[in-house]
């Protein structure tokens, strides 16, 4: 089973007003939870649906998503269950 964390930076300015680029982590664990790999993909924004297009691209059916909550991931709950 994959598990895709999707987590703002610490600290200083987040999501739309930094200069920084935008990232997206994926992270897969093993049966006992312990990091496995890790994808990180540069996107141009964090809207809901440039996530759900990298999701549909990236992610199998029965991924578990783990988000920090911020509304543009509300996309996702539709195939992923909730998010």
């Amino acid at each position: 089973m994959c598990t895709l964390f999707i987590r703002p930076t610490e600290g200083g300015k987040r999501r739309r007003g930094t200069k920084k680029a935008t990232l997206v982590v994926g992270l897969i664990l093993n049966t006992k939870g312990h990091p496995q790999y890790a994808k990180i993909q540069r996107v141009p924004n964090v809207q809901g649906k440039t996530l759900r297009v990298l999701t549909e691209k990236t992610l199998k059916s029965d991924t578990m998503i783990h988000t920090d909550g911020f509304s543009s991931y509300q996309v996702l709950s539709g195939r992923w269950g909730e998010v």
